[in-house]
């Protein structure tokens, strides 16, 4: 499989350099269906020219990622384009391995059920073949590399390439069992965003199985790893937020970063609802409803985690992945492909659905619409900067003209001072 996988990497860094080197490559980072507030990269830029100046990124309310990034695009920024590439050819890579470890640990507790004759004859149909299970690594590898929003938002170059690079990589660490590099990548996603602490106890629940700890209260051994991981992974969350202190020397990033994300009060027009709902509402409910979506976010790990077993663990984590990125945040299309290309290891239970894929087609349906409920909200950049230029000359030519007791037509102002 390396070499379908080597010529798949090449085909998608291909068409993204050319993209990079084509008209598009200045249209696409200005279309709100593919940036939001959160990962625009113009806003990258913009906070590394006050850094160079001298001023804190966060002294005024454009930049809003963690200090660790812009310090590493400090360095890299000539060389944007490759980063991109090289992390949407990371996260398929990891992704790729993730899955093909998963299927030898299925394919394993498979073939020992059916040496025990666990399986009713009425549920063969659902048992995957070694041929089935050979290409499922690749299709999703090529479902992330070759997917629309990911072309797009690589194109764009939006900074949600980066997280969700962190996230497969937290993903291949926690299926082959490392808990020390499961916990370092989970912090270190904890703290490009707050969401991924969703992903703690089923990453927690996954390694106990895999060490056949069970999970029971009474148990000094299922504490003590708890304690273990827990610790890894707050210890490794303590150490990059006071390394981002001693980079910037103020705690400014945190209301910046932070609590930007929970409170919201960027409502920039995009694809989603979330800044259309808030911009709707009473001042005076905002609090109450900020809440409910914040917290709405969180309700959903319990019962995945208790509910999904081993076998369904990496397909659980993209559920989870998908419903933290579209509930809380300005949603951004990269956002919305996690959780449907870890379902193609569900594959098998599609001739057991009811009805067609509701989720995939409602999403072709919608994407041409996308543009439709922010298009009033907008003003062309173009006619924004003509307005901007002729509101300034009139403001100078009516204050000129106050401060003389005229107005512009030379007629007086009796109440000008």
């Amino acid at each position: 499989m390396a070499a379908p996988l080597t010529l798949l990497l090449i085909v998608a860094v291909t068409i993204r350099a050319v993209l990079f080197r084509s008209s598009l490559a200045e249209l696409i980072p200005e279309r709100v269906e593919v940036v939001s507030p959160l990962n625009a990269w113009k806003r990258v830029v913009e906070g590394l020219a006050l850094l160079d100046l001298g001023v804190s990124p966060y002294a005024g309310d454009v930049f809003h990622e963690t200090p660790l990034i812009i310090y590493f695009f400090h360095f890299v920024i000539d060389y944007a384009e490759i980063v991109f590439m090289m992390a949407d050819a990371l996260t398929a890579v990891a992704l790729y391995l993730a899955v093909k470890d998963y299927n030898k640990t299925v394919f394993r507790k498979q073939k020992y059920a059916l040496e025990a004759e666990r399986y009713p004859l009425d549920c063969l149909e659902l048992i995957r073949t070694p041929k089935e299970m050979y290409y499922i690594p690749l299709k999703v590898a090529m479902f992330y590399l070759l997917n629309p929003f990911t072309i797009l938002s690589c194109v764009a170059k939006s900074t949600c390439g980066l997280n969700n690079a962190v996230i497969a990589l937290f993903i291949l660490c926690t299926v082959k069992g490392s808990s020390l590099m499961s916990a370092i990548f989970l912090a270190l996603a904890t703290y490009q965003s707050i969401y991924p602490l969703t992903l703690f106890a089923p990453a927690l629940l996954y390694l106990l199985q895999r060490l056949y700890i069970p999970v029971n209260w009474q148990r000094s051994s299922f504490w003590l790893f708890t304690t273990q991981y827990t610790f890894m992974y707050l210890g490794s969350l303590c150490v990059m937020v006071c390394l981002s202190f001693f980079l910037l020397s103020s705690w400014d990033f945190l209301s910046s970063v932070y609590g930007f994300i929970l409170s919201v009060p960027d409502l920039t027009p995009n694809i989603g609802l979330f800044w259309y709902f808030f911009a709707e509402m009473f001042e005076h409910f905002r609090l109450f409803f900020i809440c409910v979506f914040q917290i709405n976010v969180f309700f959903y790990t319990i019962p995945l985690s208790i509910k999904l077993n081993l076998e369904k663990y990496i397909s659980g984590v993209g559920c989870v992945v998908g419903l933290l990125r579209l509930v809380p945040r300005p949603l951004a299309p990269l956002d919305l492909r996690w959780q449907r290309q870890l379902q193609l290891l569900l594959r098998h239970h599609t001739a057991l659905q009811c009805g067609t894929d509701l989720a995939g087609v409602g999403l072709l349906l919608c994407v041409p619409a996308a543009r439709a409920p922010p298009d009033p909200w907008l003003v062309p950049e173009e006619e924004r900067r003509q307005r901007g230029h002729s509101g300034s000359q009139v403001d100078v030519k009516l204050s000129h003209a106050c401060r003389q007791g005229w107005d512009k037509d030379d007629r007086p102002i009796p109440d000008c001072q």
